[in-house]
């Protein structure tokens, strides 16, 4: 579905990604794990727009897209779930729903509806909290309205960065759990997380990134035995 081809990604003089080249395949969890720093981050803005590459080629469904500006590429419906959550807090929850759907058009308004009524399912405590303002949120509930919002432009991929972060285990686990439910309804998912342990129970496949080179990479099930990997990001998980 997408992948890239040796891309590189400079910050002046700076090399943030120097020739990282992966493959997602439709209708799988891909994750890339790595320390603070390795260019995970990088790595998804640049795949989903935010950056331009300095080198190499990105392909969504064989098409290049390096460079393309990110609304274009909302269009073709690869939404980005920034870290940090980035929703809006003066707009109600519904409003930040709303606002997901505007890159992209629903064939009818039944289309949105059907869309939204999806999203409140999966979140039951929106469609409780719908009149409230974002920023009244628990930062578990923010996480999963910048979630929501993504859903909301019916992704054909969803990137995630970060999407643990600072939250408690039992919200983190309802946050995974949920992922998993996504991608079993046919979305195929790009997460960056330092929670690796959970991130590998769900994925596929997975990649691991060190100052901006892919280090090691497999089956998701392979790398969780995987002693190095054991030592260096799951020992104290």
């Amino acid at each position: 579905m997408l992948r890239t081809d040796h891309l590189k990604v400079t910050y002046g003089v700076i090399e943030a990604l120097k020739d990282v080249s992966i493959d997602i395949k439709k209708g799988s969890i891909t994750a890339i794990l790595g320390a603070n720093g390795a260019g995970k981050s990088t790595l998804l803005k640049t795949i989903s727009g935010l950056i331009k590459p300095a080198g190499g080629q990105i392909y969504f469904e064989d098409t290049p897209i390096g460079g393309v500006a990110p609304e274009k590429l909302t269009k073709k419906r690869i939404i980005h779930v920034p870290e940090g959550r980035k929703i809006f807090s003066d707009l109600t929850v519904y409003e930040n729903l709303m606002i997901g759907q505007f890159s992209v058009k629903h064939d009818t308004s039944k289309a949105s509806n059907d869309t939204l009524d999806y999203v409140y399912e999966l979140f039951p405590i929106l469609k409780e909290r719908s009149s409230q303002p974002g920023g009244l949120l628990s930062g578990g509930e923010q996480q999963m309205l910048a979630i929501a919002r993504g859903l909301m432009a019916r992704p054909e991929l969803l990137i995630l960065d970060e999407p643990s972060l600072g939250l408690a285990p039992l919200i983190i686990k309802d946050i995974f759990t949920t992922l998993k439910t996504l991608n079993e309804s046919g979305v195929t998912i790009l997460i960056v997380e330092q929670n690796a342990l959970q991130t590998l129970k769900i994925a596929d496949y997975a990649y691991v990134l060190q100052v901006g080179n892919i280090i090691k990479e497999g089956p998701a099930d392979v790398l969780m035995k995987d002693p190095e990997l054991i030592d260096a990001y799951l020992g104290k998980q």
